[in-house]
């Protein structure tokens, strides 16, 4: 079982923008970054943190992350992501042109 931690006071309920599902969003304690989770969270325990905060302990393979699940996920990656990386010297021709000398 895997398990996710994440803040009580940080969930809240809203509609995927792209797929309009149920989705519930909340706050990893891990990165503090926020996720958007299926509706509804399975807790499996709660906790304070060393500051007593809730913590609310999820278990993972029940309560499945949106961005696994949504069929317009690739919509959502981050730009980067989703172009090629050019290497070294295709960069330099794209911006400066061809500049190799010729014989």
């Amino acid at each position: 079982m895997s398990l996710l931690r994440i803040y009580a006071d940080t969930r809240g309920r809203d509609r995927c923008k792209s797929c309009q599902a149920a989705i519930e969003w909340a706050e990893l304690v891990s990165s503090g970054r926020r996720m958007p989770f299926n509706a509804p969270i399975a807790v499996v325990k709660l906790e304070q943190d060393t500051v007593g905060r809730l913590v609310e302990v999820v278990d993972a393979s029940v309560t499945l992350s949106h961005f696994a699940t949504c069929p317009e996920r690739a919509e959502w990656r981050r730009r980067e992501a989703r172009q090629p990386k050019l290497t070294h010297h295709e960069l330099q021709r794209s911006l400066y042109g061809d500049t190799r000398r010729r014989r």
